[in-house]
């Protein structure tokens, strides 16, 4: 089962300006002649094009028989195993560092990682829905443990 990021606005809106930035770069340098600002525009849109808009466009969150699989852009897909799975909070308004995760309005995934406890923002465009199919999936995976995943 594949959830869509949520995107708001305001990264809609940067995305947006960083490419008619990198447009009027490329038309500023051709207009006044300057290959030399003519090539840095031309290099940071294809930067921005192949790094950026595949991010922009191809975030989601899979739920799979045994893990969750979230894809965001170029980068490798991240799997985490529901049985390390301990904890899923809302994490609304919270400025973190939000990976995968193109809005504000996200949840925060805690997961045991080796020795280490960790966490992973995700921002479904169905938030209750991709809760409700993940707790299900966590509840399978760990049916002698009864772990209270609600939001908090």
């Amino acid at each position: 089962m594949m959830f869509k990021s949520k995107i708001d606005l305001w990264v809609h809106l940067s995305f947006t300006l960083m490419i008619i930035l990198m447009v009027f770069i490329i038309y500023h340098a051709n207009s006044h002649n300057s290959m030399l600002s003519w090539i840095i525009g031309v290099v940071l849109l294809l930067i921005n094009s192949t790094l950026v808009i595949p991010a922009w466009t191809n975030t989601c969150y899979i739920l799979e028989e045994s893990s969750l699989i979230v894809k965001s852009g170029l980068l490798r897909p991240i799997e985490i195993p529901y049985e390390k799975i301990t904890a899923i909070h809302k994490s609304k308004g919270s400025f973190k560092m939000a990976q995968s995760a193109l809005s504000i309005d996200r949840l925060e995934i805690i997961f045991q990682n080796g020795l280490m406890v960790d966490y992973f923002f995700v921002s479904p465009q169905k938030k209750e829905e991709f809760h409700y199919h993940l707790n299900q999936r966590i509840e399978i995976e760990n049916n002698d443990e009864a772990i209270d995943r609600r939001f908090s």
